[in-house]
């Protein structure tokens, strides 16, 4: 969906091209109805919105995250039921055939479509299930070069020369390339990565060595996988109310649940203009009374009206300096500037003080690859333009 941006040049001019419709969807922030215009186009300013698009602010949007992340979470818990069903259908193949009817039932259904990681969920529990089973059905993909789970995690489950022997890519680099993957598991080169995790997508535990994934349905049979060491584990977007983490042994990756309604948690700021994509940039990071940081959110803003609202008009600290159109604001007071960093024309607009920084012009020089590189685009140009002027003749 494209967006089309029209301006106009004064009230007026906008006014006729909405047909008086001024006021669904509308916002006019710092804008102040002149008492013609009042009058002339019967404007009802208890109508006008004046402040922003959003109705939340920093402070509440914890609380609007947590009611909206609740209900997609108990959403998605009554969908594991259905995903538990097709794991035992997928469970039952015997051959590559059956696979794919089960696949075109699947999409049916549709439960949430079949994508890659869908299919790589549910290989991963029928590995699980029966490795040898698996196995064949694994090797009748690979043939047809149905990489259902890429080949070098599949060489940390089954022998690497039975996958390399199984495998036919339809290009002859991806096979060189497990070849050389093989080599260096042979020679044991391959870094050790080791995590856990709650799974957003399928809300399964999962447990992870160097890409080979096993699923759990529950906490608790993760834990006991993983005799209690939550050691680089991330469960921050699980709900667990009930679960006890001092009993489990932790490091400083291990990332927690976070406790919904929880009072002790600290929100932490940074505010910017993007001039890159034109847009208000805020992160937002909670962090708990440990200090751990908990919950990160980004937000977006098109509008300095709906930044400075969320904001609560608090943009101290903010990076501004390439917010042109802050010279348009008329009405400061009500804004707290403190240590935030803004052009000279802004200081000089809300009366602070600074200092300028002298250029010595008699070290600024030219870098001797740049000279070269437009030299030679010079050059370049000139014949081009000799040959374009033969053609002409």
């Amino acid at each position: 969906m494209k967006l089309y941006i029209s301006c106009f040049p004064n009230f007026v001019s906008y006014y006729n091209f909405l047909n008086g419709d001024i006021y669904e969807n509308s916002c006019y922030y710092q804008y102040d109805f002149s008492e013609e215009e009042i009058k002339k186009y019967n404007i009802d300013l208890k109508r006008i919105n004046s402040t922003a698009f959003i109705n939340y602010t920093a402070t509440s949007f914890y609380n609007k995250l947590d009611s909206e992340y609740i209900q997609q979470y108990q959403r998605l818990e009554q969908e594991k039921e259905l995903r538990k069903k097709w794991i035992g259908k997928v469970n039952s193949c015997s051959t590559c055939k059956e696979l794919c009817k089960i696949i075109q039932d699947f999409k049916a259904e549709n439960l949430s479509g079949m994508s890659r990681d869908d299919l790589e969920f549910y290989f991963f529990n029928f590995i699980s299930h029966d490795k040898e089973k698996a196995s064949a059905i694994i090797m009748q993909c690979l043939a047809y070069d149905w990489e259902i789970i890429d080949a070098r995690t599949l060489c940390s489950i089954y022998p690497p020369q039975k996958v390399l022997t199984a495998y036919n890519p339809k290009t002859k680099s991806r096979k060189k390339t497990l070849r050389k993957h093989i080599k260096q598991l042979e020679n044991n080169e391959i870094p050790f990565r080791e995590y856990s995790y709650f799974d957003e997508n399928t809300h399964f535990f999962c447990h992870e060595i160097n890409g080979v994934k096993k699923y759990f349905e529950t906490f608790e049979e993760l834990a006991e996988d993983i005799h209690n060491d939550l050691s680089n584990c991330n469960l921050s977007k699980a709900l667990l109310p009930d679960a006890d983490f001092s009993i489990y042994k932790t490091n400083d990756k291990t990332k927690l649940p976070i406790s919904y309604g929880q009072t002790d948690l600290k929100s932490c700021l940074t505010k910017r203009y993007d001039r890159n994509s034109g847009c208000f940039v805020i992160d937002q990071t909670w962090i708990n009374g440990d200090g751990r940081s908990i919950k990160k959110h980004t937000h977006k803003f098109s509008f300095f009206a709906d930044f400075v609202f969320f904001l609560e008009n608090d943009l101290s600290g903010a990076d501004l300096l390439f917010c042109d159109g802050l010279k348009n604001l008329h009405n400061l007071s009500d804004i707290n500037f403190t240590n935030a960093d803004l052009r000279s024309e802004m200081l000089d607009k809300l009366g602070i003080s600074y200092s300028l920084c002298a250029v010595d012009i008699a070290k600024i020089k030219e870098f001797p690859v740049t000279v070269e590189n437009e030299t030679e685009t010079v050059h370049e140009l000139l014949k081009q333009s000799m040959y374009q002027g033969r053609r002409d003749f």
